[in-house]
């Protein structure tokens, strides 16, 4: 893959700072998750949220849907990522910092992925790579898939990577996380 599209080198610093802001102003709605660490050979979260139930739902008009991409709100916008893409915050955040990254012309999100797309969420990658964390990125496709919009975007959660030594614990352990039971799975609550 081409090296040509760059994400902002202060990509995970801007969005944790819009992230901030939009969140104090009330311009997102961020619905915490539960983490379950299931009792897998490889270290494995399964992140559910129930007060993603509670997610407003737009009433059904006649009228043609909107594209929430080809204009967005300036208090979720980030920045570019080459001259195709931007990054801008997801209204409703699962994860805190869950970024879009999308085409800044139409593209359908029913078909493939171009190679643009693919190189613009590999350098948001990379601008991630910096700190400890990385990133999850995912395309929902269609609308059986959890596309909500017909406009094509890539969702990208910042995530805490495991170490190598925390990895290597976890497979010595029988591949249980500490606190769960042979069939359970241990469940956290994000706080934030």
């Amino acid at each position: 893959m081409s090296r040509a599209i760059k994400a902002p080198a202060t990509l995970p610093e801007l969005v944790t700072t819009a992230f901030s802001k939009a969140r104090a102003d009330g311009e997102l709605l961020y619905f915490p998750t539960r983490v379950a660490l299931l009792p897998v050979p490889m270290p494995f979260q399964l992140r559910f949220s129930p007060a993603f139930a509670d997610k407003p739902k737009k009433p059904k008009t006649s009228s043609p849907p909107t594209d929430p991409f080809a204009n967005p709100p300036a208090s979720l916008y980030v920045g570019s990522v080459g001259p195709g893409h931007y990054v801008v915050l997801n209204k409703f955040a699962i994860v805190a910092e869950h970024f879009i990254l999308a085409t800044n012309e139409f593209q359908k999100q029913t078909e493939l992925l171009a190679l643009a797309d693919l190189e613009a969420t590999m350098a948001c990658v990379r601008a991630y790579k910096q700190t400890k964390r990385g990133l999850f990125a995912f395309f929902n496709s269609g609308e059986h898939s959890g596309a909500s919009q017909p406009h094509r975007h890539i969702q990208l959660l910042p995530v805490e990577l495991p170490s190598r030594r925390r990895t290597l614990r976890h497979l010595r352990r029988g591949h249980r996380p500490r606190g769960s039971s042979r069939t359970g799975a241990r469940v956290i609550s994000e706080a934030l």
